[in-house]
């Protein structure tokens, strides 16, 4: 038997490339020979947070507030914060769900700090994507909705989009969602979010999987032992050739309740679509 597991983060909308272009722009008064100017402190976090050092970026970022309780910087400092608490590994389920709060929370303080429409459009990237994971997928969708026009990098955009379709389908607007996944393969063709987009398109309903198997005969025996808990599980072949074991939900609120009883025995199972 085989488990599935949810990629937290899953389509990064900021990328390596724009973090770095972050650590130049803050620094390049003192890379040019200018006066050090008050963001310069901040370009030792972004280095730490392109190099997966999520507790330094933080500090850094901490120490930056504490110093600028107004002024230039602070809308760059909580996106630093942001980004460095929703990147970094998370031990349990409760280190999840608490740094994905204090990100968005982070996120929400850079947004009230003025920052520039290129940020900002990170910015709401930021707290799109921490909603989502928080299953937030109104306020994910209207976030990522508002950062799409901000965001420059066309692998941005892809990716907001391909996430506002995800929200859709989470909501049940099905028909919505395949437009917008539409969209995506057609703007941002050969782009990772294309590739999920043409995954996720065509759902009508959600569904849990419970766990895989290589042998359809075991697949048989837990559907059975379900059924007789009351459960009434489907059995379908995947694209690679295993038996899928499902239970179908009305609607998304009810496969978590149905994930969530399920737990005990299939702790690795998954939400569809």
């Amino acid at each position: 038997m085989q488990h599935g597991r949810r990629t937290l983060i899953g389509i990064r909308i900021c990328g390596l490339s724009t973090l770095m272009s972050l650590v130049a722009l803050i620094g390049c008064a003192a890379q040019s020979g200018a006066e050090p100017g008050p963001k310069d402190g901040l370009n030792a976090g972004y280095e730490a947070l392109s190099l997966k050092q999520y507790d330094s970026a933080i500090s850094s970022a901490d120490v930056f507030i504490a110093g600028h309780p107004g002024g230039p910087g602070r809308a760059e400092a909580y996106y630093l914060r942001g980004r460095a608490l929703e990147d970094r590994p998370k031990p349990n389920s409760s280190a999840v769900r608490s740094d994905l709060q204090e990100a968005r929370t982070a996120y929400i303080r850079a947004l009230e700090s003025s920052p520039s429409p290129a940020l900002e459009g990170l910015v709401r990237a930021g707290v799109g994507n921490v909603a989502f994971f928080q299953d937030d997928y109104l306020t994910a969708q209207q976030q990522l909705t508002a950062a799409y026009e901000k965001l420059d990098k066309a692998e941005q955009k892809a990716g907001a989009l391909y996430r506002v379709g995800r929200c859709q389908q989470r909501l049940g607007k099905f028909d919505e969602a395949d437009r917008t996944f539409t969209e995506v393969q057609q703007k941002f063709p050969g782009t990772g979010a294309a590739v999920g987009a043409k995954q996720h398109e065509g759902a009508r309903g959600f569904y849990v999987q419970l766990a895989t198997f290589r042998v359809a005969a075991d697949a048989d025996k837990a559907s059975g032992a379900l059924r007789q808990q009351g459960v009434a599980p489907q059995t379908v072949r995947t694209s690679a050739g295993q038996m899928a074991l499902r239970v179908p939900a009305g609607s998304f609120s009810e496969a978590r309740q149905i994930k969530s009883r399920m737990a005990a025995s299939y702790p690795d199972a998954l939400i569809q679509p």
